[in-house]
């Protein structure tokens, strides 16, 4: 019993820590991929918070399509057919609001993860990045 606990937990962590690490990359990416006119800023854009909050909610949605319709990735070769299950699953009485509910909490429990996860070490790295860019500018006073 122990065994299967232990198991369950360890797995279910690693497919939470392996999302947290990638919406990290693609949010550290977005922010340094596109807006750095006005140098390195002191914490991530709001709208690079929005393309990951929106990447969470489509991730739970998935997630959901995956454990209650039972859907896989390879579903969508054939979209009408994902489509009509779809349908057909929401039409029945209380599956909208079983959609509405474990998507909202299994949101609400990512969102807290990575937000308690990525901001502090994005603000962390971000304030290294900006020392090192005035270190070697020479714009750092020994304050020792």
């Amino acid at each position: 019993m122990w065994f299967d606990i232990v198991m369950t937990l360890t797995l279910t962590m690693s497919g939470i820590l392996n999302a947290i690490v990638s919406l990290a990359l693609v949010q550290t990416f977005l922010m340094f991929g596109f807006d750095l006119r006005d140098g390195i800023p002191v914490v991530p854009p709001a709208w690079t918070w929005g393309v990951a909050a929106a990447a969470l909610l489509l991730a739970c949605v998935g997630v959901w399509m995956g454990r209650m319709i039972r859907l896989n990735s390879w579903d969508l070769i054939l979209p009408w057919r994902l489509a009509v299950k779809l349908v057909r699953h929401l039409a029945q009485r209380g599956k909208v609001r079983e959609l509405i509910g474990f998507t909202l909490s299994h949101f609400v429990l990512l969102a807290l993860l990575y937000t308690a996860v990525y901001a502090p070490v994005s603000m962390l790295v971000l304030s290294e990045i900006r020392m090192s860019q005035e270190v070697a500018a020479g714009q750092v006073v020994d304050v020792g």
